[in-house]
């Protein structure tokens, strides 16, 4: 079974694989093991967002401290995502989900990796799902629509949502829709 997927600003088009064997790479995901209060819900499904992630639980997820430090995919896993994403593309194996494959589409960028992060377009601190490379984006490091510009956006509306005075599904549409400079200030 094939799922399609585009980002919202259309540039990488990815397919998730249910049934390809898996690649060796070596994947630690001790790191990556979801907290006790969301373990039993299962898995992160693929998408932009973690489905595990809800407004009535934000305070016990998103809003506790630590939080982004137990769900971040490995290096290892986002050095890979993100060398197919600027090369030829190709599969990767989830890191959390035995059997599951995500399909990366490449954009042949002729640069180094150095000036780029692999960056979640929804913000872990704001539920966005950790690994599904429907998520994760080449962001330049620098200028005005670089990650570290974009970090101080997440900060604010993390803040924004973790004290009530916006909802998760409103702070997720900051980043779903690319309208983060505002909040960038």
């Amino acid at each position: 079974m094939r799922i399609l997927r585009t980002l919202v600003a259309g540039t990488i088009i990815l397919v998730g694989v249910a049934t390809v064997s898996t690649l060796k790479m070596g994947i630690d995901t001790s790191r990556n093991v979801p907290p006790s209060a969301i373990a039993m819900i299962g898995p992160v499904a693929p998408g932009p967002t973690d489905n595990r992630i809800t407004q009535a639980n934000i305070h016990e997820t998103i809003c506790t401290s630590g939080w982004t430090k137990k769900v971040r995919p490995n290096s290892m896993y986002t050095g890979f995502v993100k060398k197919l994403e600027m090369g030829n593309g190709g599969d990767v194996p989830s890191p959390a989900a035995a059997g599951r494959m995500y399909h990366v589409v490449g954009t042949h960028l002729n640069q180094p990796l150095s000036l780029y992060e692999l960056d979640h377009n929804v913000p872990l601190e704001l539920g966005g799902n950790p690994e599904d490379p429907i998520n994760l984006k080449l962001q330049i490091w620098d200028g005005p629509d670089g990650a570290h510009l974009k970090d101080h956006a997440e900060n604010k509306v993390h803040a924004l949502v973790c004290s009530g005075a916006m909802r998760l599904v409103d702070g997720q549409q900051v980043f779903l829709s690319d309208n983060w400079k505002p909040y960038a200030n």
